[in-house]
């Protein structure tokens, strides 16, 4: 690449990087829950402390797209005409000291009451529960609250607070009024009688849930909320609407999980809070040339992409993915004891418009495609943000997979399964499969060394602006692994998940385009934004003559080291120091024993609390002389 390109791509990457133009931009998959500083909240329904007033909150409303992919709303029941459908704002506060989180939800609605499933109103939400885990697949578990009118009936009746499975082990705590009176509809004359709607203050106890609202870190509470919205069930003209945030029930898997963030240093004074990283940071590959998808990774830029593991009963592994990732990743046995743990290395970078899927799979057994649960293979789940893949009656975003299988056929090519679910689309999907040296295709009586496979997406065919920076892409990706009586053993049968096991289960990883990183010969650790707020923002001037400012985020106490590279990889400056507190901070560079030119600079992070656990990055500048 010459160096005119080079500048012209590091320019843009610097406005690119001052906002970020994505599918999911802004992202509503969060929400802050500020500290109260040491004030009562007293749980009344009426949100008069004065903490209440600089909450954090998010609207949830019938028929508004909200921007996130699995947000949604549907008609529940009746045929009356929507008028006045699920509409609701929730408030988030923390108190660290006690480990507390507040809820304030305000339901604007007409008629307050109802009775029956899904023929009343109320709140059906739900909490992953990080001290109560599924078996096997170790995911934690959702589990519900469930406060709504459905055995409330009479007039002036409040809804069930202890209904669910976090309510009734006390774990969730409440109160709701009703402005106006519940399943009053009519007067004496029978004239429409309207309600203001209805309030709930809801406190819940995180130590009991696995979180921590005191840490120097960000935690996020992975919840789930929807409305339930029943108006004029006591006249012959009656509806049910509902609206969600993340997902539509309160106690499975499916859907979003959405994101209260919580940290010690982030209270109802804060005004200029933290950002939170994306799951992972996917590199721009412009400075390479792009790979043939013949399924090798023979080409050079594979070496130098970052990358994650996959892998049955590889608790640590699992353990250290970032964000939300250990919570929502894990794994199952159809059938058998897994004797022989592949492991699947996945690399991703982007060229233009065109997202680059790499892995290598080390498997010592395979095998051709026999069913969704006996197979070799690599699942790749998305979400198309295409308005017509978008389910008619719930309304969220298109889910979609496509498997890259050992072939079932051809025994040493590859196929694609479930490509009846992605766009019809020409050319939204390139893919090739290649088999390692020395691996046989159902051969029980030989030791496999695995395969490796491409994809490529075209992510204009699939719904994303064409040409747009820095896009955001929800991802999950699912091993498949059968080994048919090999080596003495039984048949044996695992799929093992990052972040989402299947399309329509939670919770897809936000990766993000971002053009401003490069995949360069210096070698990133990782691409995710894995230490919660850790973050390479860039420098500034660029180009610059002779020194500039390299601004970055930290999430706390730890120790930095700041490595400049030449075009060439070779080292030409580190500088080491202790970080004593997180948030962004500058560290100067200056280059006036260099010769004009493109260098590379990386930063890595060691946490002070662990010591074990490196998060690094690497980004570019343009020094003119």
């Amino acid at each position: 690449m010459n160096t005119r390109r080079l500048l012209m791509l590091l320019i843009v990457g610097v406005f690119a990087g001052g906002a970020v133009f994505a599918q999911f931009s802004p992202r509503k998959d969060y929400v802050w829950a500020r500290d109260v500083l040491g004030a009562t909240i007293t749980l009344d329904g009426n949100f008069n402390e004065a903490a209440w007033a600089k909450a954090d909150s998010i609207v949830i409303q019938y028929g508004v797209k909200s921007g996130n992919p699995e947000d949604g709303w549907k008609v529940m029941n009746g045929t009356a005409p929507v008028g006045n459908g699920a509409n609701a704002v929730v408030k988030f506060l923390v108190n660290k000291t006690t480990n507390t989180l507040y809820l304030a939800i305000t339901s604007k609605d007409s008629s307050v009451g109802g009775a029956g499933w899904e023929a009343c109103d109320g709140l059906l939400a739900g909490i992953y529960n990080r001290r109560e885990r599924a078996n096997p697949s170790k995911v934690a578990l959702h589990q519900d609250i469930f406060t709504t009118w459905i055995d409330s009936a009479g007039a002036g009746q409040l809804p069930n607070m202890t209904a669910g499975a976090l309510p009734s082990r006390n774990i969730v705590t409440g109160v709701t009024t009703v402005q106006g009176q519940s399943n009053v509809d009519t007067n004496g004359v029978g004239q429409r009688v309207a309600d203001q709607g209805w309030r709930m203050e809801l406190a819940v106890k995180l130590d009991s849930l696995g979180y921590n609202a005191n840490s120097v870190t960000t935690d996020a509470v992975q919840m789930t909320i929807c409305i339930w919205d029943r108006d004029w069930s006591n006249t012959p003209s009656f509806v049910g609407t509902k609206a969600w945030w993340g997902n539509e029930w309160g106690n499975n898997g499916g859907g979003l999980a959405g994101r209260v963030l919580v940290r010690s240093d982030v209270n109802i004074n804060t005004t200029s809070l933290p950002a939170y990283p994306y799951d992972r940071v996917i590199p721009n590959g412009t400075n390479f040339a792009a790979p043939t998808v013949d399924g090798s990774l023979a080409d050079a830029v594979w070496s130098h992409v970052p990358s994650f593991t996959i892998q049955y009963g590889n608790d640590a592994n699992r353990a250290a993915y970032p964000t939300i990732g250990p919570e929502h990743s894990g794994q199952f046995a159809p059938t058998g004891v897994p004797f022989d743990a592949g492991v699947a290395t996945v690399k991703m970078f982007f060229l233009g418009d065109k997202l680059y899927i790499g892995a290598d799979v080390a498997d010592q057994s395979v095998n051709h495609a026999v069913s969704d649960d006996w197979m070799d293979a690599l699942q790749i789940s998305m979400n198309i943000p295409i308005d017509s893949l978008r389910d008619p009656n719930v309304h969220f975003m298109g889910r979609k997979r496509f498997g890259i299988q050992v072939d079932s056929v051809a025994k040493g090519g590859s196929s694609v399964r479930w490509a009846d679910e992605l766009p019809s689309t020409a050319g939204a999907l390139t893919y090739g499969l290649a088999l390692k040296s020395g691996t046989t295709i159902d051969n029980n009586n030989d030791v496999d060394n695995g395969y490796t496979l491409e994809a490529v997406l075209d992510l204009a065919k699939l719904g994303y602006t064409a040409g747009a920076q820095n896009k955001v892409v929800a991802l999950g990706f699912n091993l498949h692994d059968v080994d048919f009586n090999h080596a003495g053993h039984d048949t044996a049968a695992s799929r093992t998940w990052w972040f989402r096991e299947w399309p329509w289960a939670a919770s897809p990883a936000f990766c993000l385009l971002d053009n401003a990183t490069l995949v360069t010969g210096v070698g990133d650790q990782d691409g995710s934004g894995l230490a919660q707020e850790f973050r390479l923002y860039g420098n500034y001037p660029n180009p610059f003559n002779p020194s500039t400012k390299i601004r970055f985020s930290l999430p706390g106490s730890g120790t930095a080291t700041l490595t400049v590279f030449d075009i060439l990889g070779r080292q030409v400056s580190t500088a080491g120091f202790a970080v004593t507190a997180g948030g962004v901070q500058e560290h100067s560079f200056n280059a006036a024993g260099l010769a004009s030119g493109v260098y590379f600079y990386r930063l890595e992070f060691v946490p002070g609390q662990s010591g074990a656990q490196r998060y690094t990055q690497t980004k570019s500048m343009m020094l003119l002389k």
